[in-house]
Formats: structure tokens, sequence, C-alpha cells
């Protein structure tokens, strides 16, 4: 039982490699439990490979297909510029300021990755009517 030199992240893909030593694994007499702790993924992905693939006739597996990006770099550039100068605006108007016609999800989704968080400002706390009066009072003391 030797284990891996890395750890992989828990949401990645299953690769080719890994699902065959799964396979493997699993026909040399190994228990789920076993793989999971040898291969260092989730009991849940073990069985799921099995149950979906077999040792005799598993060649590869085809991947994810990835969604084309809505923006382009330049696009996301200039959704952070203006997200940082109309910072008052709602997120569902930057893009028609810019002229980039995608959703208010995408915009949020772009400044997320960046690390642009949107905050709303703590309000200044008023004056009672107290404050004023030493205000005031301090003031006139300090007038020369």
């Amino acid at each position: 039982m030797a284990a891996p030199t890395e750890n992989p992240t828990p949401c990645m893909e299953l690769t080719d490699v890994e699902i065959a030593k799964i396979l493997t694994l699993h026909q040399d007499g190994h228990s789920e439990r076993d793989i999971a702790s040898i291969t260092h993924r989730s009991k849940t992905a073990v069985h799921h490979t099995l149950g979906t693939y077999d040792f005799e006739t598993f060649v590869t597996h085809n991947p994810r297909s990835k969604r084309t990006r809505k923006t382009t770099k330049r696009e996301d550039r200039y959704l952070l510029r203006a997200a940082k100068e109309f910072n008052d605006v709602p997120l569902r108007d930057i893009s028609t300021l810019v002229n980039i016609p995608v959703s208010k999800s995408t915009v949020s989704r772009r400044l997320h990755e960046v690390g642009y968080g949107h905050y709303i400002a703590r309000e200044k706390p008023h004056l009672s009517p107290q404050n004023i009066e030493e205000r005031l009072q301090w003031a006139n003391e300090h007038k020369d």
C-alpha cells in the first residue's frame, strides 16, 4: 500500500490513471474503503467509478465539456474597471455601462474571480444632542 505523492483536490475530476488504478485495486480484491484510502478519494467516488466503468472494457473516459466564456480577458478588465469606478451602481447596470451583453451573475462571477467583493459601507453614526452641545462648547472655548 504505497501512498500517492500528492493529495488531489476533492472536487477534481478523476483522471484515466486514477480510474484504472481503482479498477485494478478492485480486481485485486481490495474493498472500496481500502481503495478510497489508497487513492485519497472519497468512498462515494470509488463506488461511482466501480459502478460506471468495467475493468475489461475500460480504455478512456470522455472528459466533461467545458463551457465557453462569455467574456474575454479584456472585457473582464473593463467590467472590473467599471465596478471600481461606479461602485454605487448595481451589478446589473455595470454591463450596460461598458456595453457588454452579459447577465448580473456573469458580472458577479468575474469580479469574484479577481477578488473584488462588493460591500456596503457602514454608515457614520449621527451626532447625539449631547455631542452637538459638547462640540459647540469646545469650539467656543478654542476660538482664538
